[in-house]
């Protein structure tokens, strides 16, 4: 997963249309609902931490974990920037994560638990991520959703950004791998340097698995965790063969 260090170079350009505090405001609203007086929170997959600050602006105290230490990086500088004491970050794998500790709820967004394409690393990362939800605690995270998918299959997409420093292209081209239940999404970076005749090529290739809410409920169930929702993300409609996007809540015993 190398990819995400080239990605911490322009991670925040490319999603900064994104709205992070809507979705935490959403996550907000689900833990209140389902877990009423957690404070504590391990955030899996945190990236540069944009989900994380507005947790801790809502006086979560939360660990920020992500494989990439370049990602990390950014992270601990956006947090020095912004002055806020009570989210910390580490550098970390989600298949060999040691925190020693537990916390009211776990939170892996932004389709992070996708990235575990093998089965055995499913079974492993969920397992790793379910041992550090205290018993009565919280597991939510978001997913593509595998009926969506194969009725409406991913499409070849181009995005355009731009700051005061540099302009980003990014050209997306899927394949589908339906008895893998995978996508391959190809992507072709073009990253210009304003004022400069500075250009970068990057190509990347994200394997993203696919998950179905009868496998989602089967792994949980054998990892002692309890389904309570499982919904569209943001709307909390119910998942449909249009719903690209679905967010699980699950209770651990």
């Amino acid at each position: 997963m190398k990819i995400f260090d080239h990605y911490a170079q322009y991670y925040d350009l490319l999603y900064s249309v994104k709205n992070y505090e809507a979705e935490a405001d959403y996550v907000c609203s689900l833990i209140e609902k389902f877990g009423r007086g957690a404070r504590s929170m391990l955030d899996i997959g945190c990236g540069t931490g944009s989900h994380g600050f507005h947790f801790a602006q809502r006086d979560y105290d939360v660990t920020g974990v992500d494989l990439s230490p370049k990602m990390i990086s950014l992270a601990n500088q956006k947090k020095a920037q912004k002055g806020i004491e009570n989210i910390s970050f580490e550098q970390g794998d989600i298949l060999s994560l040691r925190l020693h500790r537990e916390f009211d709820v776990v939170v892996s967004l932004f389709h992070v638990m996708n990235y575990l394409t093998k089965t055995s690393d499913m079974a492993a990362g969920f397992a790793n991520a379910v041992n550090y939800v205290r018993p009565g605690g919280l597991f939510i995270f978001d997913s593509w959703y595998g009926p969506a998918v194969l009725s409406d299959l991913p499409k070849v997409g181009v995005r355009r950004f731009e700051n005061d420093r540099i302009k980003v292209t990014r050209l997306a081209e899927p394949t589908l791998h339906p008895n893998r239940n995978v996508v391959d999404v190809k992507y072709e970076i073009i990253v210009q340097r304003k004022g400069s005749a500075d250009v970068a090529f990057i190509k990347e290739t994200h394997a993203v698995r696919y998950f179905f809410e009868t496998e989602i409920e089967e792994l949980l169930e054998g990892l002692g965790v309890e389904i309570l929702a499982a919904e569209e993300w943001l709307t909390g409609k119910t998942p449909g063969l249009d719903t690209f996007g679905v967010c699980f809540v699950g209770r651990k015993r």
